[in-house]
């Protein structure tokens, strides 16, 4: 997980490793490919003698790192988490009164619901 500089998480692939001895040949990897990387063909590059050797590893070159954001995107950032944080304080404290005069209104008519009985 990699942390934007919004305060946001974001997940990040440092390696993808894949094992064809575990492949069905059922071709899903290779149609939803956006990229078209992946194709099937009749040749015989993979047939090794050992199951070990069937686990590659696709991108051997890691990704290249995001640019550092700007002292203004910064400020600009720690502005809007801040302003998410006080809008979420509020949202809590409304929910919670809200909650306490529905608590409240419940009480005041429940003795007035025991007493008309008599």
């Amino acid at each position: 997980m990699v942390e934007t500089p919004d305060g946001k998480k974001k997940k990040k692939l440092d390696r993808y490793i894949y094992d064809l001895g575990s492949c069905t040949f059922c071709q899903l990897c290779v149609t939803t490919c956006p990229t078209n990387a992946l194709d099937f063909s009749n040749d015989f590059e993979q047939a090794v003698f050992t199951r070990s050797k069937l686990v590659k590893q696709l991108n051997y070159l890691p990704e290249v790192p995001d640019p550092e954001p700007t002292p203004e995107e910064k400020a600009a950032a720690e502005a809007a988490k801040k302003a998410r944080i006080e809008a979420a304080m509020k949202a809590a404290a409304a929910k919670k009164a809200a909650a306490a005069a529905a608590a409240a209104s419940q009480e005041g008519a429940a003795p007035a619901a025991e007493a008309k009985p008599e």
